[in-house]
């Protein structure tokens, strides 16, 4: 599959296997929309997807909180555009 100019969501993106995930997918070309509950973890990671070269969006989310994954989803939608390709990774 190729990732070039993919839009791409990953949760739980800030740290572990997300983040790895993440940094992977960011080489590979694509958009990168990531999210996680710690905003300073969240920060950290854009800024090391973006030293990478990929665009990359973080947004804070719960994702036990079905309101904010709607938010999140709908800017990472703004963002992006369609989104192609989910990696469900958060816990």
């Amino acid at each position: 599959y190729d990732f070039r100019g993919k839009n791409v969501i990953v949760t739980g993106g800030s740290r572990g296997l997300g983040l790895v995930l993440a940094r992977q997918l960011a080489d590979k070309g694509a958009r990168l929309a990531i999210c996680a509950r710690d905003p300073a973890e969240l920060a950290t990671a854009e800024a090391d997807l973006t030293r990478r070269g990929a665009f990359a969006v973080a947004v804070e989310c719960d994702l036990t909180d079905p309101a904010r994954v709607a938010e999140f989803v709908a800017v990472a939608r703004q963002r992006l555009g369609p989104i192609d390709v989910l990696v469900n990774n958060a816990g």
